[in-house]
């Protein structure tokens, strides 16, 4: 059968699509992943179809982030939302219904959820929802909206919390999900509230995290299955520039050190504060530039600090002694995969949760502040990556995350719905 995955996002949010994407190919299916044209080389080099969504997903987050470290009033934020979404979304209803129109099954990750199940109702196909974080179900945890409180507060309180940003998170994207996606596709609006009550209840749902790092509540509904990591192993599209090949090689295994798709103002600060931690402990260092959250052309001895542009974590990180980075779904995934400590800096949203719970686990020293850290904070919390323990206690989760096969499970809880013709080919090893 033919299945659609429609994934607009970052690196974080698209490889495990992909992932997913090739489990599902080794079945037999015909997958085409539906993403932003940054990721056709991803895409069409795992040897999966590309269905392509045009707009520039770096300047929006970047529109999206500078509201949020400005302090703007809530509904000054949203009013900025609505409008940098619905210029994002529109031409999305004619490529997403292009790219969906000849598919048996829909599934879409995170945000782009709206925009899937629309598509799917458009033309009468089955949904699946995909996630990597735990939302929507898992009610009872911290928001992962706002930084977790120094107290964990009991669960009844951060149901309702969760469930009254979840509102304010749906009035964001109302307009552009009911004005335009919906009306465009010549369906009816979601009603005030959104779809909450169809997400919850109604739509399959995989969770592509592990259930050793975030359990399933234990009243759980059908059709909902939390699976293990979605982790692409490979990536046809990369090769290693030879200069880090030989920087890795050269002396002990380095730091990470990046922020993936944030930006920061302060970027150029930050770089000079993450030298100074460097001197303070004597690590080497492999600096990530992403999307601005670190800048190019950093001046330092080059035995001591490797600058690039980015580099996939999945093959990056088991090749590091710790990682430092803001915590995004994806990045914190792949620290927990490789069996490596983090130092978590977070920007906004989950990834104030991902710090909480890596600090949980034993795994992270307490997240820092970005806007309070020094380079004494950083090289403390890389001080602390370096104790037995906690490098034990990473590469012990790592080896159990490695035994949960989280494509295979997630392969498997599609079957098990009947959503998936029979398979046709054995599984290939992708998880």
């Amino acid at each position: 059968m033919r299945i659609a995955i429609v994934i607009p996002g970052t690196q974080g949010d698209v490889r495990p699509l992909v992932a997913l994407g090739l489990g599902l190919a080794a079945r037999g299916h015909t997958v085409r992943i539906v993403t932003v044209d940054e990721f056709k080389p991803l895409v069409r080099g795992a040897g999966l179809e590309f269905g392509g969504l045009s707009g520039d997903l770096k300047a929006t987050a970047a529109q999206h982030q500078a509201a949020f470290e400005r302090g703007q009033g809530i509904a000054t934020m949203l009013r900025t939302a609505q409008q940098v979404m619905r210029a994002l979304v529109a031409p999305w209803v004619a490529e997403g219904l292009a790219a969906c129109q000849d598919t048996d099954l829909v599934l879409a990750g995170g945000g782009a959820v709206p925009l899937g199940a629309s598509l799917a109702e458009a033309l009468g196909r089955p949904f699946v929802q995909a996630y990597l974080q735990p939302n929507v179900l898992f009610g009872h945890l911290p928001s992962l909206r706002l930084p977790v409180p120094a107290r964990t507060l009991p669960s009844p309180v951060n149901r309702s919390l969760n469930r009254v940003l979840d509102l304010l998170a749906w009035q964001a994207q109302r307009p552009a999900v009911n004005d335009v996606v919906r009306k465009g596709l010549g369906l009816k609006p979601y009603p005030w509230p959104g779809p909450g009550a169809q997400m919850r209840t109604a739509w399959p749902i995989l969770f592509g995290f592990s259930p050793t790092i975030v359990p399933p509540p234990p009243h759980w509904r059908a059709r909902a299955r939390v699976t293990g990591y979605w982790s692409l192993t490979t990536d046809a599209a990369w090769t290693p520039p030879a200069r880090l090949v030989d920087f890795l090689a050269a002396g002990p295994a380095p730091l990470y050190i990046g922020f993936g798709s944030m930006t920061d103002q302060q970027a150029p600060a930050r770089a000079e504060l993450v030298k100074r931690a460097l001197a303070l402990t004597g690590q080497r260092a492999v600096l990530a530039t992403g999307w601005g959250g670190l800048p190019p052309g950093i001046d330092a001895p080059e035995d001591q600090l490797m600058v690039i542009d980015g580099a996939p974590h999945d093959w990056l990180f088991p090749r590091v002694r710790a990682a430092v980075h803001h915590g995004g779904a994806g990045t914190v995934a792949a620290a927990f995969a490789a069996g490596i400590p983090s130092i978590i800096v977070p920007f906004l949203g989950d990834q104030f949760f991902w710090g909480w719970r890596a600090r949980q686990l034993g795994v992270a020293p307490a997240p820092l502040s970005r806007k309070t850290i020094t380079a004494d904070d950083l090289a403390a919390a890389i001080g602390r990556t370096e104790e037995s323990g906690m490098r034990d206690r990473a590469r012990a989760l790592g080896m159990r995350i490695a035994a949960e096969r989280g494509v295979d499970a997630a392969v498997t809880a599609l079957g098990d719905w009947g959503l998936l013709a029979d398979a046709a080919l054995p599984a290939l090893d992708v998880a």
